[in-house]
């Protein structure tokens, strides 16, 4: 095998792989953000803590930043240093939280 069909192979599985993980933070973040929207409006109640339209709006921000990702690796596109940035700010959010 030549090195540019390895590569072919590495780069398509990369993608599945971060299209598999970009699938599930979306539905992560989507549903902490549902829970958190309802503990704002009162519908539900799953904290001492209510969350305020901050932690609303931080949902929101990382709720759009998945869609993105999503967007990005959906179309087949392949940016070999997405995952460094993707990566990055996950971590940011780890931390953040």
């Amino acid at each position: 095998m030549s090195d540019s069909v390895v590569d072919g192979i590495l780069r398509d599985r990369e993608l599945v792989n971060e299209r598999r993980v970009a699938i599930a933070r979306f539905f992560v973040f989507f549903v902490i953000g549902t829970f958190d929207v309802l503990a704002l409006l009162g519908v539900l109640t799953f904290t001492p803590l209510p969350p305020t339209t901050l932690t609303v709006s931080i949902d929101v921000a990382m709720v759009i930043y998945a869609v993105i990702v999503l967007g990005i690796l959906r179309r087949g596109i392949y940016l070999p240093r997405l995952k460094y940035v993707v990566v990055t700010i996950d971590f940011l959010i780890l931390a953040g939280v």
